[in-house]
């Protein structure tokens, strides 16, 4: 028993703690055992400060007549009842978790023991569960190791004073979490190269990192390799870029990752990569992804970590994966709905079509059409007198204009349009859009007539015949115009664009729908506008056309604005596929065997239907 002295008011300890069966300070009849622990501090007042810490003295010098083993020193896992007395709490002792941390052990004074004897007797008294020491040293008196999982370390940390060791010593154990500095030397690249070749797969050129700290040849040298360290990170991806840099899939599940910012590396290193698994880390968000957006993934999974518990629902989530891998086809184990892209991949850049200057859907048939149409339209609507356009439109056409003006851009540039402006991204009131919109030839031509005198270049115009048939046609014209109020400022050009549904009526055809886009031109419009030694003149005069190919020879005669050559064609096909039932390419056909002779086309018609010579195809529409 440890001896008090009163020098100045201090207890003076001659011993340390002594818990050893059969050793220490005990009576002589064995069965008694008492040990005492230096509380510190003086005697005076010493009944009340007991009191105060949970001792009642007068209890204990009770107990102390029982057979049981007593702590006099307050242990932690002891506390007062409601009348002062010690009490066992109830349960075993939790570690706090901490998310990517490993778990140092500390065996007080075990190194005057063997190693292999200390893991051995740790293993037993935490059986089932495994023990799997890392870093195993003897740091001054004491044993250390490392662990990594979380249930072995609490199991651990609970055999503190209940393993008693061969010399009758009971075990002293000290668990922390914390996290190792990792210095990636010779020994440490060795064990990685040969875990990244046992785990790869040449066949799919994958490779599995699942818990890549557990790999044998780690563990076997009890080395602490944690991917969710950037240095060894960083590591293993330059030595995967350098073996494989063909690799599609990898798999970095149940690695302890929360910050992915040195995962950017893959972007550059790794470009064929299409398949990434991160199941079961601690990623918290997925802005945490942005650095990764380079990659072309087509399959991911995130599953197990907290981010996906963000989102309201599982479209939502989806949603913020594919802004930033706008490919992905599999998310978390599950097919997705194929993403809506207008991405292309670079090797079918090249298989794209060339652009052209114009396009028309039916250069044999449409071309010559559209482009007298244009030719008469413009030299009309570019002279002093535009009310002959009213033979161009339909009773009932409709007809509206938009300017589009940029926030930085000024509104005198259209200030004779303006007032008709019907850009509906601006007006909300349906009264007033309706009130803009121009309804009836008579109407359409008085808001033309209306407009300042132009000039329209036609050495700008682009045409795109969209679709054509003997029914409906659609064709759009854009180029660059400028108003005759200042025929020399070049800075009065502006862009247009006319998108004009036009169906035939009578011997001709008429424009039923018209819409009329004004914009800025863009400065390399400018610039070529600029660039010419003088202002293009108006349509120019009967001759060769200055619109661009395929080019009209030489003007045609008005007849509601469409070549009645052409007009008259086109009815005579309607009407023999309405009388015959063939489609319009046929009976286009049949009318060129008999040289455009209605009669005689329906004539041959009836007499090979009866010989039953016309095939199948000339009725499906």
């Amino acid at each position: 028993m440890a001896r008090r002295g009163r020098d100045r008011g201090h207890y003076k300890s001659y011993n340390d703690h002594d818990d050893r069966v059969g050793g220490g300070n005990h009576n002589n009849d064995g069965n008694r055992r008492v040990s005492f622990k230096n509380q510190g501090g003086g005697h005076r007042n010493r009944n009340n400060r007991n009191r105060q810490q949970g001792f009642d003295t007068k209890h204990i010098r009770s107990l102390i007549m029982s057979n049981d083993d007593i702590d006099m020193g307050g242990h932690y896992n002891q506390k007062p009842n409601s009348h002062g007395s010690i009490k066992q709490r109830k349960g075993k002792r939790t570690l706090k978790f901490v998310a990517n941390c490993f778990y140092r052990v500390e065996v007080r004074y075990g190194s005057r023991y063997e190693k292999d004897y200390l893991l051995k007797v740790l293993a037993s008294h935490i059986n089932p569960t495994p023990l799997i020491p890392l870093g195993c040293k003897k740091n001054n008196n004491d044993f250390v190791f490392t662990v990594i999982d979380h249930t072995t370390a609490e199991k651990i940390m609970n055999a503190n004073r209940a393993v008693t060791l061969n010399d009758g010593w009971k075990m002293s154990v000290h668990v922390r979490p914390y996290t190792p500095i990792v210095e990636v030397d010779e020994k440490l690249t060795t064990a990685i190269k040969a875990a990244l070749a046992s785990r790869y797969n040449a066949s799919t050129r994958s490779l599995d990192l699942t818990t890549f700290q557990e790999d044998p040849n780690f563990l076997s040298q009890e080395l602490i390799c944690p991917l969710n360290r950037s240095n060894v990170m960083n590591f293993v991806i330059e030595l995967i870029s350098e073996s494989v840099p063909d690799l599609v899939a990898l798999n970095l599940n149940k690695n302890g990752i929360s910050g992915i910012e040195h995962l950017k590396a893959l972007n550059d290193k790794l470009p064929h990569l299409r398949i990434l698994h991160m199941a079961h880390n601690s990623i918290r968000e997925v802005k945490q992804f942005d650095p990764l957006k380079g990659l072309k993934l087509e399959e991911i999974n995130l599953d197990g970590n907290i981010l996906a518990s963000q989102f309201n629902s599982q479209e939502d989530y989806i949603r913020e994966i594919r802004k930033r891998f706008p490919k992905v086809m599999k998310l978390d184990g599950v097919d997705l709905p194929k993403p809506i892209t207008f991405d292309l991949e670079e090797e079918d850049a090249g298989n794209l079509p060339k652009s052209q200057l114009s396009f028309m859907c039916d250069a044999e048939h449409g071309s010559v059409m559209a482009k007298t149409f244009i030719e008469q339209y413009y030299q009309i609507f570019d002279s002093d007198d535009r009310s002959p356009l009213i033979q161009a439109y339909h009773d009932t056409a409709h007809f509206s204009i938009m300017c589009h003006i940029g926030v930085s851009d000024s509104h005198s540039m259209f200030s004779n349009f303006i007032a008709d402006n019907r850009n509906i991204l601006k007006f909300n009131n349906s009264e007033r859009r309706l009130k803009l919109l121009k309804i009836g030839k008579h109407s359409i031509v008085g808001a033309l007539k209306s407009f300042t005198e132009t000039e329209h270049d036609p050495t700008t115009f682009v045409v795109d015949l969209v679709f054509f048939t003997p029914a409906l046609i659609q064709l759009i014209v854009s180029g660059l115009f400028r108003e005759k109020i200042k025929p020399t400022s070049g800075s009065q050009y502006k862009y247009f664009s006319r998108t004009f549904i036009i169906v035939p009526v009578g011997t001709g055809f008429c424009i039923v729908n018209e819409e009329l886009c004004l914009h800025y031109p863009t400065s390399a419009q400018m610039k070529q506008m600029m660039s010419k030694s003088k202002p293009a003149s108006a349509m120019p005069a009967p001759g060769p056309s200055a619109v661009p190919s395929p080019v009209v020879p030489s003007m045609a005669p008005v007849v509601n604005g469409v070549s009645p050559d052409i007009l008259a064609k086109q009815q005579i096909v309607t009407e023999l596929a309405a009388k015959s039932g063939m489609n319009l390419m046929w009976s286009e056909k049949c009318l060129n065997e008999t040289n455009w002779n209605l009669e005689q086309a329906l004539f041959a018609f009836m007499q090979l239907r009866e010989a039953g010579t016309i095939p199948i195809e000339a009725f499906q529409k």
